[in-house]
């Protein structure tokens, strides 16, 4: 899910929140925790610029979002298989020219690689061979028809006999014959030439130009980035080597996850899924599209897929997971929510801490009504309104830093 929380140093936020021109003063300068402030007020604290940056305490906000129960489940990115591509060659040859390698971006028909093939070399030979018996039966089929043609006026002027009219009949239809195996075998020519990866433009050159050119430019079948060659310059390849090149659309991947089969019952096509990147905590919102019908074998799980938008290139295939998919009663409830993180406990009392106007760095305690956590957040029943400044993280630190204060209160009494 995007995310709807953008953290902000708190020295950043508290320069829009204050009046920055108030100075303060305090007795503990020098202890390292501490600026120049007032006193602060029972449940404040205050602390330097430099502590707030090096315990990266940072500000959000309340925000009103839909909750809704999720469950977690072991997950990995990969290929959409629907826009990848195995390359590989139709002739045998050598690598005389490579035109692409990984991570290079290509699009439909960019040469990738060039192949010197003599079988291609050959098969241009053989096809402008029957070009020129087409064009000798050609010849031979329209003499023969003409020849035919005046012996049928010939004898109706009693010129010729009529075995004579009927022997040139039987040449022409033997021309006909010869001239009609000969186009039959000129289109089979091209057809080979087309399965040894010609183009029709490339056909038509070299029956024009009669120029043999025996390099096979092997291009890409789709839009996407080069993400494996298994291919060498110089290298001889033949076309049992279906995956010389490999090419990938990478602004859409593939998440697998791997469901116990008592909760994928829950699932179904068009759902929201969320992807968490467990070493950074970053996050995505995914559409789940397809549960298997029958389990993983031997690992008696049953695995769903979602597609992930990926336009942004930063989720990259191969990485592990963790996928938060919906429950079976989950239902989706609008509140105001925080982030499970940002609420501390005090004495069995939830609390989170807000800044407070006009004391740059200080916070104060505030209570709060919350409910059970939901997907990392903490729905919120009193005690926070949508799009009021808390800390969503730090709040431990500041918890500790209330509680020595508090300490030092009382022993001052």
């Amino acid at each position: 899910m995007k995310s709807i929380f953008s953290f902000l140093t708190i020295g950043t936020l508290a320069c829009l929140l204050v009046a920055c021109n108030k100075s303060h003063d305090h007795a503990h300068d020098d202890q390292g925790g501490h600026d120049d402030h007032e006193e602060p007020h029972e449940g404040e604290i205050s602390l330097t610029a430099a502590a707030v940056e090096h315990h990266g305490i940072a500000l959000g906000q309340a925000v009103l979002r839909e909750l809704r129960e999720t469950f977690s489940a072991p997950a990995r990115l990969a290929y959409n298989e629907d826009a990848l591509a195995h390359v590989g060659t139709l002739v045998s040859g050598r690598v005389s020219r490579l035109a692409k390698g990984v991570g290079d971006s290509v699009a439909v028909g960019d040469v990738l690689f060039v192949i010197d093939s003599a079988e291609l070399g050959a098969a241009q030979n053989d096809h402008l061979a029957k070009l020129a018996e087409l064009a000798a039966a050609t010849t031979a089929f329209q003499i023969a028809e003409h020849y035919f043609e005046s012996g049928k006026e010939l004898s109706a002027a009693e010129a010729v006999s009529r075995s004579d009219v009927q022997q040139r009949e039987v040449a022409l239809r033997a021309a006909e014959a010869q001239f009609k195996s000969a186009q039959a075998a000129l289109a089979s020519g091209r057809n080979r030439l087309q399965l040894f990866g010609m183009t029709q433009a490339g056909i038509a050159q070299l029956e024009e130009t009669g120029a043999i050119r025996p390099q096979a430019e092997i291009r890409a079948p789709i839009g996407g980035t080069v993400v494996e060659r298994g291919v060498t310059l110089g290298e001889t390849v033949t076309p049992e080597q279906p995956r010389l090149f490999v090419v990938a659309g990478l602004g859409e991947l593939w998440l697998f996850a791997e469901v116990p089969p008592a909760r994928a019952a829950s699932l179904k096509a068009g759902q929201p899924v969320t992807l968490i990147d467990p070493a950074t905590g970053r996050s995505a919102t995914a559409v789940l599209d397809y549960v298997s019908p029958i389990a993983t074998p031997g690992a008696r799980t049953i695995r769903a897929r979602a597609v992930v938008n990926n336009r942004d290139g930063s989720w990259r295939p191969g990485m592990f997971v963790t996928a938060k998919l919906p429950t079976l009663a989950a239902a989706a409830v609008r509140s105001v929510a925080v982030p499970a993180d940002a609420v501390q406990d005090i004495g069995g009392q939830p609390v989170v801490f807000v800044p407070v106007p006009g004391e740059v760095n200080t916070f104060e305690v505030r209570e709060v009504a919350v409910g059970p956590e939901v997907d990392g957040w903490r729905p919120v029943k009193a005690g926070l309104v949508d799009g009021e400044a808390l800390v969503v993280r730090g709040g431990f630190l500041l918890k500790a830093e209330l509680g020595k204060a508090m300490a030092g209160h009382d022993h001052s009494h």
